[in-house]
This record gives C-alpha cells, structure tokens and sequence, in this order.
C-alpha cells in the first residue's frame, strides 16, 4: 500500500476528526430515539387497552346452502355405501379385526 503524502496526512486527520463527530452525533441521535420509545412504551403498557371485537353473526343467519359439488360428492358418497355395505362387511369378517383407527375417539 502507498504511504500517503505530508499533505494527505493532515486531510486524513481532519476526515477522522469528522468520523468522531458523525458518530457522536448519532450516537446522540440513537440515544434519543432509544429514550422515546422507552417512554412510549410505558406509557402504553400504563393504558388500558381496547377490547378487541369478535364479530358476531344473528342467530339462525347459515352460511346458506352448500356448493353443488358438495351435494354430488355426498350423493355418491352415500350410493358408494350402499351398492359395497355388504363387501365392506365381507371383507372386515374375514379379515377378523378392527379397521385401524377404528374406537380412538
């Protein structure tokens, strides 16, 4: 590295004289800052807060009736049960246990 110059050594000491004083002065700054939030949030915690509010629907107000796909799937569902209840049943025999998952409730 190149040895500064005579005449760069005194604007060298005058940048680090500004560096100082920068950095006091946010220092000072920061200081302050810490100092208001400090005393905003005592004063926060001093205060009685809102109630937060829950929204409320009316009584018997449903969230009306359900989407078409949801009635076909029940549908099918409900046809899926009835057409293989008896191989359901069969198969359960056979096999002589419980389903897993079954009485965890």
């Amino acid at each position: 590295m190149p040895r500064p110059k005579k005449s760069a050594v005194g604007s060298i000491a005058a940048l680090e004289a500004a560096l100082v004083e920068a950095r006091r002065e946010r220092d000072e700054a920061l200081l302050a800052l810490a100092t208001e939030r400090e005393l905003t949030n005592a004063l926060r915690l001093q205060l009685r807060q809102p109630p937060i509010e829950v929204a409320r629907y009316p009584a018997g107000t449903g969230l009306g009736p359900p989407p078409l796909r949801y009635e076909l799937a029940d549908k099918l569902n409900d046809s899926a049960k009835k057409a293989l209840g008896p191989v359901h049943r069969a198969a359960k025999s056979l096999l002589g246990r419980k389903p897993q998952g079954a009485g965890r409730r």
